[in-house]
C-alpha cells in the first residue's frame, strides 16, 4: 500500500490506515503497510512468486525492498526462507550463464 508520512498512511494496496512505524519503503521511497509486505513475502518465500520483492506502486516502479526493511518487518522464518530462495535463484542464474 502506498502511504503518507503524517503519522501513518493509507494507499493503493489495502487502503488500511497504519502507523508510520509499520510502513515499509522500497528503494524509491514508496510506502506499504507491513501486512501487505508480509503477504507478498510469504508468496515469494513459500509459493510461486519470484523471490525478489518488487515495489507494488501503481506508477510502474521496479525498485526492490532493502534487506534492512525486510529484516525489520518480516517474521524470521519468512525472511530466512526468502533469503534462501534468493540465494538459490542467483546460483541457478550463475550456472545457466556459465554453460
Amino acid at each position: 500500500m502506498t502511504g503518507t508520512v503524517s503519522g501513518g498512511g493509507a494507499g493503493g494496496c489495502c487502503f488500511d490506515e497504519v502507523p508510520f512505524e509499520r510502513m515499509v519503503q522500497c528503494d524509491e521511497s514508496h510506502l506499504f503497510c507491513d501486512t501487505c509486505i508480509e503477504r507478498l513475502a510469504q508468496e515469494a518465500a513459500f509459493g510461486t512468486a519470484p523471490p525478489i520483492l518488487a515495489c507494488m506502486h501503481t506508477d510502474g516502479c521496479t525498485a526492490t525492498f532493502p534487506n534492512r526493511e525486510l529484516r525489520r518487518t518480516l517474521k524470521q522464518d519468512v525472511y530466512d526462507k526468502l533469503i534462501d530462495r534468493q540465494v538459490k535463484a542467483r546460483a541457478c542464474v550463475r550456472a545457466w550463464v556459465m554453460q
